[in-house]
């Protein structure tokens, strides 16, 4: 879904021949997508934290992020770097900023290493 862009979700399962992508129909059912999507949680919301926002994908995050840290060593010449991830949808702490190249979206701090690989970052 990456990869092949359709209008409508459903419109990866469609049989039409002009929409018709085999690859969606032979790896998994529509009905069976769209009920993992709808049941898929990362975390207790019971145990929700106060004043975390990313609380339901923390747990991921921290996990990428330890990952990261695992897999590379960085040298003593490190950066700090501010990224803007595009995001249109609704969301509490999506930011607009008129003079960057995706106006909304999230607003992300990252520790670089001088190759670019990002070996801790931040959401504010």
């Amino acid at each position: 879904m990456g990869i092949v862009k359709k209008p409508h979700i459903e419109d990866y399962w469609s049989t039409d021949p002009i929409l018709s992508t085999p690859v969606f129909n032979d790896t998994m059912s529509r009905d069976r997508f769209e009920l993992l999507l709808k049941l898929w949680h990362f975390s207790n919301n019971e145990e929700m934290t106060e004043g975390d926002r990313l609380f339901k994908l923390r747990a991921v995050c921290d996990r990428l992020l330890e990952q990261f840290q695992v897999a590379y060593i960085p040298g003593k010449e490190l950066s700090i770097d501010e990224s803007m991830v595009l995001w249109r949808g609704r969301l509490m702490f999506r930011q607009y900023i008129p003079g960057k190249r995706h106006k909304y979206g999230v607003n992300i701090y990252m520790l670089c290493a001088t190759s670019g690989y990002v070996w801790n970052a931040r959401v504010l």
